[in-house]
């Protein structure tokens, strides 16, 4: 399971998807990187609109989107391989749906989650670029706006036209990831539509940590752009992402999410509360 969580958090949170198709324009690098850790995020556009989004230092994968599809290439003994995203989104989100039930009962026996909302915080700079800074926050919030803390803020959208390219990258990938999300997370729904109602507007010079270093406006090997095979089929999916069976003496977690009864460890009844 945790496993699982974590590839779909990576591929949902880290990554990409399917909308319109970029404009034509000249191809274009960019770099995001953070200041406290060895962690970058490439993003290369041709003049096709089409992308190639990759993490550093030491991901396996890297992600496409060409035409109206997008995809994840990953690494095997017998060379890279890709699969459809859309395709390996459904597949997690159906693996992970007893897990949402759950976090859906956590939800009604709590009260339900706060409401969050994206909030625009004014002016922004970073690295000398202007923008929007944006914040997360719960509705109930009521922080004051400032320009110190829209400097600082999580999200920052710049209207540059020279780097919509990018921006639009960045949001076919949001939108397929934001649906998966929401898929096991119901509460990430309303966030994930902030979230693009704000990539919307532009293109991000802060991403959370990351902040856009540098643009690189270079003609593009088209080879970066191009799918190593065909496709794995959703047949050949499910049968590389089938869990193992369960221990014999807990078979019952092997039959989708369980949750702890008033039972210890060692068979004795946990006090009520």
């Amino acid at each position: 399971m945790q496993n699982r969580l974590r590839g779909f958090f990576k591929c949902a949170l880290t990554g990409i998807a399917v909308a319109a198709a970029c404009p034509a324009h000249a191809d274009l690098s960019a770099l995001y990187q953070t200041d406290f850790v060895s962690m970058s995020m490439t993003i290369e556009v041709d003049d096709a609109g089409d992308v190639r989004l990759q993490m550093s230092p030491g991901s396996p994968a890297y992600y496409l989107v060409k035409g109206d599809k997008g995809y994840i290439v990953q690494r095997s003994p017998t060379g890279p391989y890709a699969m459809e995203l859309d395709t390996y989104l459904k597949i997690q989100t159906e693996a992970l749906a007893g897990f949402a039930d759950g976090m859906k009962d956590f939800e009604n026996k709590s009260g339900g989650f706060p409401e969050t909302e994206f909030v625009s915080l004014g002016p922004a700079e970073v690295r000398g670029r202007a923008g929007t800074g944006y914040s997360m926050g719960f509705k109930s919030d009521k922080r004051a706006k400032s320009t110190e803390v829209a400097d600082h803020a999580m999200l920052v959208i710049s209207q540059d036209p020279q780097l919509a390219p990018v921006g639009t990258a960045l949001m076919r990938f949001q939108q397929a990831s934001g649906r998966a999300m929401a898929g096991v997370f119901p509460q990430f729904g309303s966030l994930s539509e902030g979230f693009a109602q704000a990539m919307g507007t532009g293109t991000p010079l802060r991403l959370g940590p990351m902040e856009l270093t540098q643009v690189n406006m270079s003609a593009i090997d088209p080879a970066r752009f191009a799918l190593p095979s065909e496709p794995l089929t959703e047949e050949e999916m499910h049968a590389m992402m089938m869990p193992f069976s369960p221990p014999s003496a807990f078979p019952e977690v092997g039959k989708g999410a369980t949750r702890a009864d008033k039972t210890g460890t060692i068979g004795r009844p946990i006090p009520e509360d």
